[in-house]
């Protein structure tokens, strides 16, 4: 087998295997109802008209789709979200079909509204989802 032919049988492989964050028990994801003042701020005609609140294990998560693009948040009250938690609600309460990152804006553009959160959001780079290495974390 030539050593490309090996890089594919890898890939492969790499492909049927479960995401480490769902090896282990799954974390609960309900709805809540989202309080009127982070619907108020959130909810702006034009900007972002779509607004859900979960509860995903011991964080929160809010989706909304800001501009045309997803965006979601995940907090604790008194610490960081795991990756287990972020990936978990990524893939349960993202679409499937979109490329989503945690980005690090210029210091200048940095907002920290809550101090134990993460951000991830919708990219739209093709070189993101169609590049040699689209979707795979080697």
């Amino acid at each position: 087998m030539g050593r490309e032919a090996k890089r594919k049988a890898v890939v492969r492989a790499r492909r049927q295997q479960r995401p480490s964050f769902e090896a282990g028990a799954p974390l609960p994801i309900r709805p809540v109802p989202a309080p009127p003042e982070l619907r108020e701020r959130l909810l702006v005609p034009g900007v972002n008209d779509y607004l859900h609140v979960y509860r995903v294990g011991e964080c929160s998560a809010i989706v909304t789709r800001e501009m045309g693009r997803w965006h979601l948040s995940v907090a604790h009250p008194t610490r960081l979200p795991t990756w287990d938690e972020v990936a978990v609600a990524r893939y349960r309460l993202l679409p499937e079909g979109i490329t989503a990152a945690m980005l690090m804006p210029p210091r200048a553009e940095y907002v920290n509204v809550h101090e134990h959160c993460f951000q991830v959001v919708e990219v739209r780079d093709p070189e993101w989802e169609t590049g040699p290495g689209a979707g795979r974390c080697t």
